[in-house]
């Protein structure tokens, strides 16, 4: 219990300095979070299972940062994790796919 909980603390300690959560009066906005937890924890399981290697997970955290950002889109399909690129300064409507 206390890993999953001092996980969570890190993640949510990093969400806040990525600048992924706002607040406004009482109120937390932090429309990306869900999400990107999602996928952490995804890498997460992967990684303890060896279905992917530190590599690939620091490949995803890279990811993940840029989603938080919102310099891409991340969306599952069936499966698979896809990214579309969200910056003036990156292809119009390029989207890759990300298989492990």
């Amino acid at each position: 219990m206390f890993k999953k909980t001092k996980t969570a603390s890190s993640f949510l300690k990093w969400i806040i300095e990525e600048g992924a959560l706002q607040v406004e009066d009482n109120v937390f906005f932090a429309d990306r979070v869900f999400f990107a937890h999602g996928l952490a924890t995804w890498c997460i399981i992967q990684r303890k299972t060896g279905k992917i290697n530190q590599e690939q997970v620091d490949r995803f955290v890279r990811l993940i940062r840029r989603f938080i950002k919102k310099e891409v889109d991340l969306y599952w399909r069936d499966g698979i994790i896809n990214m579309r690129y969200n910056t003036s300064k990156e292809k119009e409507n390029e989207s890759h796919s990300l298989e492990t």
